[in-house]
Protein backbone atom coordinates (compact mmCIF):
# COMPACT_ATOMS: atom_id res chain seq x y z
CA UNK A 1 0.00 0.00 0.00
CA UNK A 2 1.05 3.58 -0.57
CA UNK A 3 -0.45 7.01 -0.28
CA UNK A 4 -0.15 9.56 -3.06
CA UNK A 5 -0.69 13.23 -2.26
CA UNK A 6 -3.30 14.84 -4.50
CA UNK A 7 -4.42 18.48 -4.59
CA UNK A 8 -6.70 17.91 -1.60
CA UNK A 9 -6.40 14.69 0.43
CA UNK A 10 -4.64 11.45 -0.43
CA UNK A 11 -5.13 8.47 -2.71
CA UNK A 12 -4.52 5.00 -1.21
CA UNK A 13 -3.23 2.41 -3.64
CA UNK A 14 -0.84 -0.48 -4.05
CA UNK A 15 2.17 -1.32 -6.21
CA UNK A 16 -0.03 -2.49 -9.12
CA UNK A 17 -1.62 0.95 -9.53
CA UNK A 18 -0.07 3.18 -12.17
CA UNK A 19 -2.01 6.41 -11.74
CA UNK A 20 -2.03 9.33 -14.17
CA UNK A 21 -4.04 12.54 -14.08
CA UNK A 22 -5.22 15.32 -16.34
CA UNK A 23 -6.44 18.12 -14.14
CA UNK A 24 -7.41 21.69 -14.89
CA UNK A 25 -4.08 22.75 -13.35
CA UNK A 26 -2.15 21.33 -16.32
CA UNK A 27 -2.68 24.62 -18.02
CA UNK A 28 -0.12 26.01 -15.59
CA UNK A 29 3.03 25.09 -17.52
CA UNK A 30 5.34 25.35 -14.51
CA UNK A 31 4.73 21.64 -13.85
CA UNK A 32 5.49 20.56 -17.42
CA UNK A 33 8.98 19.72 -18.69
CA UNK A 34 10.78 22.21 -20.89
CA UNK A 35 9.62 20.65 -24.16
CA UNK A 36 7.17 18.18 -25.65
CA UNK A 37 9.90 15.72 -26.62
CA UNK A 38 11.42 15.79 -23.12
CA UNK A 39 8.00 15.16 -21.57
CA UNK A 40 7.79 11.74 -23.23
CA UNK A 41 11.20 10.47 -22.23
CA UNK A 42 10.82 7.73 -19.67
CA UNK A 43 13.26 5.88 -17.45
CA UNK A 44 13.95 3.63 -20.42
CA UNK A 45 14.83 6.65 -22.63
CA UNK A 46 12.89 5.56 -25.72
CA UNK A 47 14.56 5.73 -29.11
CA UNK A 48 14.26 9.11 -30.83
CA UNK A 49 12.73 7.52 -33.94
CA UNK A 50 10.00 5.89 -31.82
CA UNK A 51 9.27 9.10 -29.89
CA UNK A 52 9.16 11.22 -33.06
CA UNK A 53 6.79 8.70 -34.69
CA UNK A 54 4.59 8.66 -31.61
CA UNK A 55 4.49 12.47 -31.46
CA UNK A 56 3.60 12.56 -35.16
CA UNK A 57 0.52 10.45 -34.40
CA UNK A 58 -0.41 13.01 -31.74
CA UNK A 59 -0.15 15.80 -34.34
CA UNK A 60 3.27 17.07 -33.17
CA UNK A 61 5.35 16.73 -36.33
CA UNK A 62 8.77 18.06 -37.28
CA UNK A 63 9.98 20.97 -35.21
CA UNK A 64 6.66 21.12 -33.31
CA UNK A 65 7.92 18.16 -31.26
CA UNK A 66 10.72 20.38 -29.95
CA UNK A 67 8.41 23.23 -28.89
CA UNK A 68 8.66 24.52 -25.35
CA UNK A 69 5.69 23.45 -23.23
CA UNK A 70 5.35 27.07 -22.06
CA UNK A 71 4.17 28.17 -25.52
CA UNK A 72 1.63 25.38 -26.15
CA UNK A 73 -2.05 26.15 -26.60
CA UNK A 74 -4.56 24.57 -24.22
CA UNK A 75 -5.36 21.77 -26.66
CA UNK A 76 -1.66 21.10 -27.32
CA UNK A 77 -1.03 20.85 -23.57
CA UNK A 78 -3.83 18.29 -23.21
CA UNK A 79 -2.48 16.30 -26.20
CA UNK A 80 1.00 16.44 -24.65
CA UNK A 81 -0.30 15.11 -21.32
CA UNK A 82 -2.36 12.41 -23.07
CA UNK A 83 0.77 11.37 -24.99
CA UNK A 84 2.70 11.07 -21.75
CA UNK A 85 -0.10 9.03 -20.18
CA UNK A 86 -0.15 6.62 -23.13
CA UNK A 87 3.63 6.16 -22.95
CA UNK A 88 3.44 5.35 -19.23
CA UNK A 89 0.67 2.75 -19.72
CA UNK A 90 -1.25 3.71 -16.60
CA UNK A 91 -4.10 1.54 -15.33
CA UNK A 92 -5.92 4.23 -13.32
CA UNK A 93 -6.79 7.60 -14.88
CA UNK A 94 -8.09 10.69 -13.10
CA UNK A 95 -9.56 13.31 -15.45
CA UNK A 96 -10.90 16.77 -14.69
CA UNK A 97 -12.71 18.02 -17.81
CA UNK A 98 -10.31 16.31 -20.25
CA UNK A 99 -12.18 17.53 -23.34
CA UNK A 100 -11.61 21.22 -22.56
CA UNK A 101 -9.57 22.90 -25.31
CA UNK A 102 -9.68 19.82 -27.59
CA UNK A 103 -10.97 19.86 -31.15
CA UNK A 104 -13.78 17.48 -32.16
CA UNK A 105 -11.43 15.00 -33.87
CA UNK A 106 -9.26 14.69 -30.75
CA UNK A 107 -12.32 14.38 -28.48
CA UNK A 108 -13.64 11.56 -30.67
CA UNK A 109 -10.27 9.76 -30.60
CA UNK A 110 -10.02 10.18 -26.81
CA UNK A 111 -13.60 8.97 -26.36
CA UNK A 112 -13.00 5.84 -28.46
CA UNK A 113 -9.74 5.11 -26.64
CA UNK A 114 -11.31 5.42 -23.20
CA UNK A 115 -14.20 3.13 -24.16
CA UNK A 116 -11.59 0.45 -24.97
CA UNK A 117 -9.44 1.24 -21.89
CA UNK A 118 -9.12 -1.79 -19.58
CA UNK A 119 -8.26 0.13 -16.39
CA UNK A 120 -10.28 2.42 -14.13
CA UNK A 121 -11.23 6.01 -14.89
CA UNK A 122 -12.55 8.67 -12.55
CA UNK A 123 -13.66 11.76 -14.40
CA UNK A 124 -15.51 15.00 -14.03
CA UNK A 125 -16.82 16.60 -17.18
CA UNK A 126 -19.37 19.07 -18.43
CA UNK A 127 -19.59 17.18 -21.73
CA UNK A 128 -22.76 15.06 -21.55
CA UNK A 129 -21.99 12.92 -24.61
CA UNK A 130 -18.50 12.18 -23.34
CA UNK A 131 -19.76 11.24 -19.86
CA UNK A 132 -22.58 9.11 -21.26
CA UNK A 133 -20.39 7.16 -23.69
CA UNK A 134 -17.34 6.62 -21.45
CA UNK A 135 -18.93 6.24 -18.03
CA UNK A 136 -20.81 3.23 -16.71
CA UNK A 137 -21.00 4.28 -13.07
CA UNK A 138 -22.14 7.58 -11.58
CA UNK A 139 -21.03 8.75 -8.15
CA UNK A 140 -22.69 11.98 -6.97
CA UNK A 141 -21.70 13.64 -3.72
CA UNK A 142 -24.14 15.97 -1.99
CA UNK A 143 -23.96 17.91 1.28
CA UNK A 144 -26.07 15.27 3.09
CA UNK A 145 -24.82 12.07 1.46
CA UNK A 146 -23.96 10.42 -1.82
CA UNK A 147 -25.42 8.28 -4.60
CA UNK A 148 -23.47 5.46 -6.27
CA UNK A 149 -25.15 3.84 -9.31
CA UNK A 150 -23.92 1.42 -11.96
CA UNK A 151 -25.61 2.97 -14.99
CA UNK A 152 -24.99 5.29 -17.91
CA UNK A 153 -25.09 9.01 -17.16
CA UNK A 154 -28.17 9.65 -19.32
CA UNK A 155 -30.07 6.85 -17.57
CA UNK A 156 -28.98 8.29 -14.21
CA UNK A 157 -30.40 11.72 -15.06
CA UNK A 158 -33.72 10.28 -16.27
CA UNK A 159 -34.29 7.74 -13.47
CA UNK A 160 -37.19 8.82 -11.20
CA UNK A 161 -35.84 6.86 -8.19
CA UNK A 162 -32.47 8.54 -8.56
CA UNK A 163 -34.17 11.94 -8.71
CA UNK A 164 -35.86 11.18 -5.37
CA UNK A 165 -32.49 10.17 -3.90
CA UNK A 166 -30.91 13.38 -5.23
CA UNK A 167 -33.50 15.42 -3.34
CA UNK A 168 -32.38 13.69 -0.13
CA UNK A 169 -28.65 14.33 -0.48
CA UNK A 170 -28.96 18.10 -1.02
Amino acid sequence: MYKRQVSDGTFDGDARDKVDTILQMIYDTDDLPSGIYESLKTDEEKEEVFLRGFLGKMIFSGDEALKSCKVLSGGEKVRCMLSKMMMEKSNFLLFDDPTNHLDLETITALNNSLIKFKGNIVLTTQDFEFANSVGNRVFEIGTKGYIDKLMKFGDYLNDSKVNEQRDLIY
